[in-house]
């Protein structure tokens, strides 16, 4: 009987040396019974190394017969069990041992290590807090490890107590302002007796911007804009300080225009935004405003926006004009 190992010939050209992770399958063995692993050490000791298409954990091809001569050979590919999801985060004394010992690991050792501790149930942090390793290159060993929907959900409930990232970072400003609001629609019925503040609260209703966290009001009537300052420094903050911008047409003096908003506001110590000037238009516009369009805005006014936006709510539920009338 001819050699059980014997190479049919014809079917490819011998190769020079047999490669890591690969195994012709042009050999033939004489006809057994094959149920568990062959006993036969591989010719290549050596583990593939971690490269794009390398067997995941080092599976390796194994060559399988069963029955008779004339039953098909098959490839079965043996690779290394995932690690059970410890949701405890305490995980088993052999991953520790390998990684307390991470400075004495191989390129590959490192590599398998990093994807047991992913298929573990750690996120890329996690992981980067027990081994000195780049996430890029971290990612790149997980890219085909796969989480279940139980392990994402830990690993997001274990982040949301991290110190220092809280879950959500607004909540303290909407609970602050969900009090002033309440305070401010608490007040309605009292100030609705005062014709000041009605006076203050419809004109900023019919004039003031509406714009988040803006105060403000544009006007070309002074009257206006003084009752506004007034208003604001009565009702909101004594001490408000606001500052002005002016819209002016093409041919307007703007000096001469900052000189006649600062004394008609009475606001000389107010701080004056760059100037808008529109260009000429068509020349068939009538109004001619020689000083322009003044607006006064309210500094640091996100309380005081919130508290008239609303007083304007309330107040118009107080007149019953939340809901039409036939």
């Amino acid at each position: 009987m001819g050699d059980p190992f014997e190479r049919v010939k014809g079917i490819e050209p011998s190769p020079p040396a047999w490669k890591a992770g690969a195994l012709p399958l042009s050999y033939t063995r004489e006809s057994l019974i094959v149920n568990d692993w062959s006993g036969w050490s591989d010719l290549n000791r050596r583990p593939p190394a971690p490269k794009a298409g390398t067997l995941p954990s080092c599976a390796t091809a194994r060559i399988v017969r069963q029955g008779n001569c004339s039953s098909s050979l098959s490839v079965v590919l043996f690779s290394v069990p995932p690690i059970r999801y410890l949701e405890s985060m305490e995980l088993e004394n052999t991953i520790l041992k390998r990684v307390q010992g991470w400075d004495n690991l191989s390129r590959w050792e490192k590599s398998e290590l990093g994807r047991d501790l992913r298929r573990a149930g750690l996120s890329y942090g996690e992981i980067m807090a027990r081994i000195e390793v780049k996430k890029s290159t971290l990612a790149n060993w997980c890219r085909d490890v796969r989480l279940s929907a139980g392990q994402f959900k830990a690993i997001k409930s274990r982040r949301a107590h991290v110190p220092g990232i809280p879950r959500d970072t607004n909540w303290r400003r909407r609970v602050e302002i969900a009090n002033l609001r309440a305070a401010a629609k608490f007040q309605v019925p009292r100030l609705a007796m005062d014709p000041f503040w009605v006076a203050g609260l419809v004109l900023y209703w019919a004039e003031g911007a509406k714009s988040r966290n803006h105060l403000s009001m544009a006007n070309t009537d002074p009257r206006a804009l003084r009752l506004f300052v007034l208003w604001s420094r009565t009702y909101l903050r004594t001490e408000a300080e606001f500052s002005i911008q002016l819209h002016l047409h093409e041919g307007n003096n703007e000096a001469e225009a900052i000189s006649h908003w600062q004394l008609e506001t009475g606001l000389s110590e107010a701080n004056f935004h760059k100037t808008f000037i529109k260009a000429a238009g068509t020349g068939h516009r009538k109004n001619h405003l020689p000083h322009g369009i003044c607006t006064v805005k309210m500094r640091r006014a996100s309380d005081p926006w919130n508290v008239v936006l609303e007083w304007i709510d309330a107040y118009s539920s107080h007149l019953g004009l939340d809901h039409r009338t036939g």
